[in-house]
C-alpha cells in the first residue's frame, strides 16, 4: 500500500470510495434512508470536494492502482474532514496509516489538537487512537437526521 497526496484529479475515485464506504460499512449503525441521505449529501457537492482537494492536505491509500481509503486535513480548523475506507480494505490498517500520516503532518504544522465529526461507525476507531468525545451531534439532511460525535485529541506531548 502506498500513501499519496490527493488532488482534484482524484475526485471520481475518492467519491467511489466514499459511496462504497458509506453504503456498506455503516449499515449496522445507520438505516438505508440515512445512508442514502448521507451519500446524496456528499455526492451532490462535487464543487465543494474539488475546492477542498485543491486547497487542503489530503492523502489516499493506493493498492493495485485502486483507492483503498482517503483522509483530509483542514489545518485552519484543526479538523479531520474526511476519513473513508473501501469495504475491501476495512480492518486492514488502511485507516490507521492514513490517520498516522495526517497526525504527523498536523504535529509538523504545530497544531495543538485535532477534531473530527465522527459517525457512529467511526467513533470506536477514533477512541482506540486517543480521541475523546466532546459532544454528540446531529446533522439534519432535510429528509432525516444523522447522528455523529465531535471528538478531539491533543497533539501536545
Amino acid at each position: 500500500m502506498k500513501l499519496l497526496r490527493t488532488g482534484v484529479d482524484d475526485l471520481p475515485a475518492l467519491q467511489a470510495c466514499f459511496f462504497a464506504s458509506v453504503s456498506v460499512l455503516t449499515a449496522k449503525d445507520y438505516t438505508p434512508e440515512q445512508r442514502r441521505a448521507w451519500v446524496s449529501r456528499g455526492l451532490d457537492h462535487a464543487e465543494t470536494w474539488r475546492s477542498k482537494l485543491g486547497s487542503q492536505f489530503g492523502w489516499k491509500a493506493i493498492e493495485n492502482e485502486t483507492v483503498q481509503g482517503f483522509i483530509l486535513l483542514v489545518p485552519q480548523d484543526n479538523l479531520i474532514d474526511w476519513l473513508y475506507v473501501s469495504p475491501a480494505a476495512a480492518n486492514s490498517g488502511v485507516a490507521t496509516h492514513l490517520l498516522w500520516e495526517l497526525e504527523r503532518t498536523a504535529r509538523t504544522l504545530g497544531m495543538p489538537h485535532l477534531e473530527t465529526h465522527a459517525s457512529i461507525t467511526a467513533q470506536p476507531f477514533f477512541e482506540r487512537r486517543g480521541y475523546a468525545l466532546v459532544e454528540k451531534e446531529e446533522v439534519d439532511t432535510g429528509s432525516c437526521v444523522l447522528p455523529r460525535a465531535l471528538m478531539r485529541k491533543s497533539l501536545q506531548a
